[in-house]
């Protein structure tokens, strides 16, 4: 009969000390697993430019004064000059098109 009433006792501790700590520290452990399953990984972000092809970057370069006031040295000057600035309006807008492309 006395064994009965300590299986009874260590039974009532046991149960006791499982309600008391051990049910709410596995409930703690279960609930930290649910939250870290949760967490996502921040983003990674990066930016990255449009690609410019090399050739369009340079323009051609601006031509010599001439050196005699000739009329048909200035003309020729003339005409590079306006070779060259159209050269480097036609490599800008190249340039514009790819790093700003238009939206229909």
């Amino acid at each position: 009969m006395i064994v009965y009433v300590v299986v009874a006792v260590v039974v009532y501790y046991l149960l006791a000390f499982a309600l008391r700590y051990a049910i709410p520290l596995v409930l703690l452990v279960v609930l930290v697993g649910f939250l870290a399953g949760c967490a996502k990984p921040a983003p990674v972000v990066s930016v990255a430019g449009p690609d410019v092809p090399d050739q369009v970057l340079s323009c051609k370069p601006e031509p010599v004064p001439p050196a005699t006031g000739t009329q048909r040295a200035v003309a020729t000057y003339v005409l590079d000059l306006a070779d060259a600035g159209d050269d480097c309006r036609q490599k800008l807008g190249a340039v514009r098109s790819i790093v700003k492309p238009e939206t229909p």
